[in-house]
């Protein structure tokens, strides 16, 4: 797709999260047990780029007020296929780019079937983005897991939440066991959304930092609750490698929010 000019920047998102402000409106929601989250189509060799921002309600600094904290970016790629656990499963790598000062890369082992995270390999390279660390890689296995959706809260700024997809999409939702990386119990719910109600209440949410994609087929908003407190809200596109934008409500706090700013894919 290349780098997003500004002139076309806010289109899609701003749709989507104007429908996220008329749920209930102009958007259809289904139950969930009749709604199949269908996985993306990836590819070895699809990469995407994606932004977060965790808000600060209680800054240390004296004098400083609660808002957003800069951006952090992330690129995604998907290096191969490789069996694991005895099923066939994406490796996707996760390297902090541009202003991110994170230390780690991150590699994923997500199952084809229904993208469920199997293994979590922490790469921490000798000098690591200009700080001095012995190099190693931690690895975390969740072999023989439930069907749940991804939601570890380790990196605040890592906007690596994954729902579960396909057949088992309506069965993430009706239990109460969590993904083994999970604190607590995580659920998830699926909403059929309609795109087409449009787009200015929304521009003020991201304004310049939204993303313009191509909208495909159909969409839908997905929320996934960890511990009972935390709820992560995502609109995700069918064509497209990941959600569009996502953000996670803590009570009544607006805590973090994260958005695909670009793609390969056509």
């Amino acid at each position: 797709m290349g780098k997003l000019t500004r002139t076309h920047q806010g289109v899609l998102l701003l749709g989507l999260l104007a429908v996220s402000l008329a749920v209930g409106m102009s958007a259809v929601p289904l139950a969930a047990a009749d709604v199949t989250l269908q996985p993306p189509r990836w590819s070895v060799g699809d990469w995407w780029t994606v932004d977060c921002q965790v808000q600060d309600l209680a800054p240390m600094m004296p004098g400083a007020k609660p808002g957003w904290r800069e951006k952090q970016s992330w690129r995604f790629i998907v290096e191969k296929e490789e069996p694991f656990d005895g099923r066939p499963h994406f490796v996707v790598a996760v390297q902090p780019i541009e202003n991110n000062a994170c230390p780690y890369s991150f590699r994923y082992f997500l199952r084809k079937l229904d993208l469920f995270v199997s293994r979590v390999d922490m790469i921490h390279p000798q000098g690591s983005r200009g700080r001095a660390a012995k190099a190693g890689t931690v690895t975390k296995t969740f072999t023989g897991g439930h069907a749940a959706p991804y939601a570890a809260p380790s990196f605040p700024t890592l906007p690596m939440v994954v729902p579960i997809f396909g057949a088992r999409s309506s069965e993430a939702a009706s239990t109460s066991l969590g993904h083994p990386a999970a604190l607590g119990a995580t659920s998830q719910t699926v909403e059929k959304i309609s795109p087409s109600a449009l787009m200015e209440k929304a521009e003020a949410a991201l304004g310049e930092s939204a993303g313009n994609f191509r909208l495909e087929g159909e969409a839908a908003l997905v929320r996934i609750t960890r511990g009972g407190t935390a709820t992560d809200s995502q609109y995700w596109s069918a064509g497209l490698p990941w959600y569009v934008y996502g953000e996670q409500q803590e009570g009544q706090d607006l805590t973090r929010r994260y958005w695909l700013t670009d793609t390969n894919k056509e």
